[in-house]
């Protein structure tokens, strides 16, 4: 089986999905609420995630991470940041944010 791993944090929320690339569908869902403990949250909810749902490690094949940081790249229209246009309040933190995107891009590198 290949498993996609999506990270999603809005605001303080953070959702865990591990979604099956092969037939396009989410095999199971984790959220929480983040109390500024993502780095040691996330290694254990996955693990948590996959043993719940019959997978390892070596199912895993890419990892995604997406966050409504306007800092964020992925949010940036033009790849510009214009600060006078941001309003970050309410949305993923900075901390919060980098610790996601580093997690996912650690997590793919190890893949590799």
């Amino acid at each position: 089986m290949d498993i996609e791993v999506r990270i999603n944090i809005e605001g303080q929320k953070v959702s865990l999905t591990l979604f099956d690339i092969e037939d396009s569908k989410n095999i199971r869902k984790t959220k929480w609420v983040d109390r500024r403990s993502l780095s040691s949250e996330l290694p254990l909810r996955l693990e948590t995630a996959l043993r719940k749902s019959g997978l390892a490690m070596s199912d895993v094949k890419n990892f995604d991470f997406v966050c409504d940081s306007p800092y964020f790249d992925k949010n940036r229209k033009d790849g510009i940041i214009r600060l006078e246009e941001m309003d970050s309040s309410g949305k993923c933190g900075f901390t919060a944010w980098q610790t996601g995107e580093i997690f996912a891009d650690v997590m793919n590198f190890a893949l590799k």
